[in-house]
């Protein structure tokens, strides 16, 4: 229950910050309308998917059968550190808690991407625990785009 609430969080964070992040919006620039990203606890767990559109990912709660790029957690204790923040993605990764499917190019864009949503998401002591080097965003703006993530992004996913 907490992995799919995790992703749903997630999700919509995600679709919120590549919505105003000029970073973000970079990044996805050149994938395809349409690339899709599937992130799942395995076997047939919690799911997340997201969908490139225009210059915007756009978070779904329904499956699909291939996406361009997968991320499978191995077990539920791999998903639930990785959104909990107890261990960042380049750790799981180092310890063989998550595979990676897809362009491996995409594949870090997706890393920085996340790391660019947990520093709007998370309280700075957090973000330092799970990342070597932290996005560099000026207080105020990074005050305000927190409020909005938290009262629009997040329940609209404006």
């Amino acid at each position: 229950m907490f992995v799919k609430s995790g992703f749903f969080l997630l999700g919509r964070s995600i679709q919120s910050v590549s919505g105003f992040d000029r970073i973000v919006q970079r990044e996805i620039e050149n994938w395809t309308n349409g690339f899709c990203v599937k992130m799942q606890v395995k076997p047939k767990g919690a799911f997340l998917i997201l969908t490139k559109n225009k210059n915007r990912l756009i978070y779904s709660s329904k499956n699909v059968k291939k996406a361009d790029l997968t991320i499978l957690f191995r077990n539920l204790e791999a998903g639930f550190m990785l959104l909990s923040a107890q261990m960042g993605t380049p750790q799981a990764y180092a310890q063989n808690r998550l595979e990676i499917y897809g362009p491996i190019n995409r594949s870090m864009q997706l890393i920085r991407i996340l790391n660019r949503v947990q520093t709007y998401l998370l309280p700075k002591f957090l973000v330092k625990k799970t990342m070597t080097k932290v996005p560099e965003i000026p207080f105020l703006y990074l005050f305000f785009q927190k409020l909005r993530l938290y009262s629009l992004g997040i329940l609209l996913g404006i």
